[in-house]
């Protein structure tokens, strides 16, 4: 009997004996990959445990994004305390304090996922690197003590689900409108602490970026993971960040599933997901009217420079709607960076976008981006929980990048058609 993706990976980090579903992986991880706020609380539990050896600090990689910019002393003392401790282990995985931003998609960008990897920490946007074959779990804080120490991390192998993505998808139909679609099919008691497998014509067209969002979605709804088997789209972009050998990972044909789907996704359109759940979607064209207060393009698992490109081809020769304000947020250094070279941040300042800092904060209005009583936000982001950014009375609708876009130009829920009939209209 054959194996899964995630068995496989579980299986090579664990000894090498095959595992199945409902076993107890004792797995030693690749890395240990946390933002600055989980890097604190991480030494508050190796001070509290009496500061047992850190024998592998050479797993740890601790990004700043969530405290860029600092605004308390609190958050202060945590990157003093985080570069004590880089001091004295030689850590070599400390980003530099300036230069962080959300999570995912720094780590991503510096080519931190390889297929068959293993990597765990408490974020549970690693899962993102599910989309080049790559196993990243969220633990509890005592299996990251212990991981330091070089022990392994006992996990739970996970039942999977095979979905075939079939059909050739509408025009600006992305990645999170085919998960969002496939989660309105599914709904969350299917999804609940499983693994899935993507797979499919409608996968192949699409590229890295679109297979990430993908995957973080899928955590937001519940899976353990969403993994993609890697091909030439994904090797290839992997190889634009790192230099070190990959090899294709691959489920065996005979591997068993719990289930086995196929979604036909021909002509799909833009979708939302509505407040306050991933699991309430409707199709765009539904919502013609829907009033919104702000947009959020990027943060978390967005704002990767393929999303800013998305929002500055729409937003140029228009302006921001008088009717909401639109925020920008690069998801890492790189794309910022990026950005700024190829004139796209340029392009969305004279839109009258405000454009922040390389952050995580904004994710959950830790550092601006709140919303007032009753304020409606559609973003980029994939969480949308009730009084996420602001009171209780507040809403975020999830979208894509494009739909984000257009919506700030129209000043209301609307298709990336609208701004391009709008544009040729203006001629």
């Amino acid at each position: 009997m054959g194996s899964t993706l995630i068995e496989k990976i579980l299986a090579a980090h664990s000894g090498g004996q095959a595992v199945r579903p409902g076993d107890r992986a004792d797995a030693q991880p690749d890395q240990i990959v946390l933002d600055e706020r989980s890097a604190g609380r991480l030494l508050d539990r190796i001070e509290a445990a009496g500061a047992p050896a850190v024998a592998r600090a050479d797993r740890l990689r601790v990004i700043p994004g969530h405290f860029i910019p600092r605004i308390d002393p609190r958050q202060a003392s945590i990157y003093g305390r985080l570069a004590r401790f880089a001091k004295q282990h030689r850590l070599k995985g400390l980003m530099a304090l300036g230069r962080g931003g959300s999570l995912p998609v720094e780590w991503m960008d510096a080519g931190g996922a390889l297929p068959g990897g293993l990597v765990v920490g408490s974020d549970g946007h690693l899962t993102d690197a599910g989309a080049v074959a790559c196993a990243g779990l969220p633990v509890p804080f005592d299996a990251l003590v212990s991981a330091l120490a070089g022990a392994p991390v006992s996990l739970e192998v996970p039942e999977t689900i095979r979905v075939r993505l079939a059909g050739v998808p509408g025009r600006w139909c992305s990645g999170r409108d085919l998960m969002l679609r496939l989660l309105s099919e599914l709904g969350p008691e299917v999804l609940s602490g499983r693994a899935l497998e993507l797979y499919g014509p409608a996968l192949d067209r699409l590229d890295v970026v679109d297979r990430l969002a993908m995957s973080s979605l899928a955590f937001e709804a519940g899976a353990r993971i969403a993994l993609c088997a890697t091909d030439e789209t994904a090797l290839a972009w992997l190889r634009a960040r790192i230099a070190a050998p990959l090899e294709h990972l691959l489920p065996d044909g005979d591997a068993v599933y719990e289930q086995v789907l196929e979604l036909d996704l021909d002509g799909q359109e833009p979708m939302i997901a509505l407040s306050p759940s991933p699991f309430q979607v409707r199709r765009l064209s539904e919502l013609p009217d829907l009033a919104v207060d702000q947009v959020v393009i990027g943060s978390r698992s967005g704002g990767r420079i393929e999303d800013l490109r998305m929002a500055a081809r729409l937003l140029k020769e228009h302006t921001v709607s008088d009717n909401l304000r639109l925020l920008v947020i690069p998801g890492s250094h790189k794309a910022f960076q990026h950005a700024a070279e190829e004139g796209l941040v340029a392009i969305l300042i004279r839109s009258g976008a405000l454009v922040a800092a390389p952050t995580s904060g904004l994710f959950e209005a830790e550092a601006g981006g709140t919303l007032g009583e009753n304020e409606v936000c559609v973003t980029t982001t994939t969480a949308n929980p009730a009084g996420f950014q602001g009171p209780p009375s507040s809403k975020i609708h999830l979208v894509s990048p494009a739909v984000a876009a257009a919506t700030a130009v129209i000043g209301r829920l609307a298709h990336p058609d609208e701004v391009l009939r709008s544009r040729r209209e203006s001629v």
